[in-house]
């Protein structure tokens, strides 16, 4: 692994992304608990970033637990999911890795 304090994809873009996207997803569950007949919960967890070669990548999971019509509880989570962050004009974004 490669320092990044001098990249302007630094460490701190890589956390504030993660950040984001767990307030996304904390706020999709949020969404989700507030429709009764689903009663969800949604959560996203980091499994490794990466900066090499001049990329930062990131992989995680998603993880859904939600109850069916029925009362079952159910729970999915996906296989892990892998981004690149770029930087555009608006800031780091997450995208497909381009390799």
């Amino acid at each position: 692994m490669r320092n990044t304090a001098s990249r302007s994809t630094g460490l701190s873009d890589m956390l504030h992304l993660l950040l984001l996207a767990c307030a996304q997803a904390e706020q999709l569950g949020e969404l989700m608990r507030r429709t009764a007949e689903l009663r969800s919960f949604t959560a996203v967890y980091e499994l490794t970033t990466t900066a090499e070669a001049g990329k930062t990548r990131v992989r995680f999971t998603r993880r859904d637990r939600f109850k069916d019509p029925a009362g079952q509880e159910i729970a999915q989570e996906t296989p892990p999911i892998e981004k690149e962050i770029v930087e555009t004009e608006d800031g780091p974004k997450l995208s497909a890795p381009q390799d």
